[in-house]
């Protein structure tokens, strides 16, 4: 379904998620491919919440999807169709509005690539002199994927209404708790806060990138405990993604960016360069289109696959928050007897092993061992116990995923 007329050609089942528009953009959407991986998101689902198993990497163009999971079964029926029966426990939703939201990240990845061309976002090389333009830029695409989807959709839509599915999980919107119905109570810090306007794309995206409150008074974080949780979310929320995107920079960078202090990690990253006013003003009003005005707006040229960012090939300790555990196997780059596993990145190494199985097949009484293998950081434990399990059928996959939420 990737085009209207295809959509037209038949119609859409109140049940079915393609309702919502963003879903729509996203399988029609001639420059973005949904990839399914060598994974079972059943471990997810079962064992290693909250992380999730699929990665994304929002140069390529690809949104990944676990084979084994609720979202690639509704993808190879009929995504038009009734889709109740795959929304046990409500997981396709929640599968398919994260996918959603990884869409809005590849579609800002290559709207900012045209808007900021200098920049060599997803291609330059990695240095100490440009680490911080690079970091904006994908500060950007997250605040993207959250105003569009959370902001300007979910919250001002009662998402049963539009997709008659049965869901729970939209009382609020997805990653944040700001609900328009709220607004009153917000207002009372902030008298001029208006999030559905197309301005509301650049507070957030200088809220994320500095901690700053522009226009909320301090009382709001002790006598509202509502605007309090909104904003104290978005405060963490944004401080994460600056210390994520750096770490993942830096090791892209093969060490030409060397290791961040933990204080220079949080820093805040410069909003008030001329280049980074404009794209915030430019990027906002296209994801205002897109969302508000319900335009596809695919026509910006995808990043060159063959001079897209690479990581150098694993020496040392493997960090896999940033490495996918697949590829490593497919290209004999990998042995559990003598892997070094980076410490931080252990309980994503063991989702990632263990998922490469069909959850099934191990018996219910060692889902447990699995759990605290993971927990001792047990690689001989882990190798172990899924040793006699069959891994899924391999894939042609990416080397570098982000894993981290």
């Amino acid at each position: 379904m990737k085009n209207a007329a295809a959509r037209e050609q038949r119609r859409i089942h109140r049940e079915s998620p393609v309702n919502i528009p963003l879903v729509r953009h996203m399988l029609e959407d001639p420059r973005v491919r949904i990839v399914e991986r060598s994974v079972d998101a059943n471990w997810w689902y079962n064992t290693f919440r909250p992380a999730k198993l699929a990665g994304f990497n929002p140069f390529r163009d690809e949104i990944y999807v676990a084979r084994e999971s609720k979202m690639a079964s509704w993808l190879r029926t009929d995504p038009c169709g009734p889709s109740r029966r795959f929304n046990v426990h409500d997981l396709l939703m929640y599968e398919v509005m994260f996918a959603a939201h990884d869409y809005l990240h590849c579609w800002s990845a290559r709207v900012v690539r045209s808007l900021a061309p200098h920049v060599g976002f997803g291609t330059a090389d990695i240095t100490s002199d440009n680490v911080d333009d690079l970091a904006f830029c994908h500060i950007l695409t997250e605040a993207c994927a959250t105003v569009g989807l959370d902001y300007w959709y979910l919250a001002t839509v009662a998402i049963d209404e539009v997709c008659d599915i049965g869901t729970d999980r939209f009382q609020l919107p997805l990653t944040v708790s700001f609900t328009e119905s709220r607004l009153r109570e917000y207002r009372r810090y902030n008298p001029s806060l208006s999030v559905q306007r197309v301005e509301f794309f650049e507070w957030l995206a200088r809220f994320y990138c500095s901690g700053e409150l522009w226009g909320f008074q301090p009382a709001a974080l002790t006598e509202s405990m509502l605007t309090r949780s909104w904003l104290s979310h978005e405060m963490k929320y944004g401080q994460t993604q600056r210390i994520y995107i750096r770490q993942w920079l830096q090791f892209m960078s093969g060490g030409r960016v060397p290791p961040y202090s933990e204080d220079a990690l949080k820093e805040k990253l410069s909003t008030d360069t001329p280049w980074r006013v404009e794209i915030m003003k430019d990027l906002g009003q296209l994801l205002w289109e897109k969302i508000k005005e319900d335009k596809l707006l695919s026509d910006f040229e995808p990043l060159p696959k063959a001079g897209l960012w690479r990581a150098p090939p694993p020496n040392g300790p493997i960090d896999f928050r940033f490495t996918n555990l697949n590829a490593l196997i497919a290209r004999d780059l990998w042995d559990p007897k003598t892997v070094q596993v980076q410490r931080e990145s252990f309980t994503i190494f063991a989702g990632q092993y263990a998922s490469r199985y069909r959850f099934r097949d191990l018996p219910e009484e060692a889902h447990q061992l699995v759990a605290s293998a993971a927990q001792r950081r047990d690689v001989a434990g882990l190798t172990f116990l899924l040793q006699r399990l069959t891994p899924l059928e391999p894939t042609d996959e990416p080397a570098d995923l982000l894993f981290l939420n």
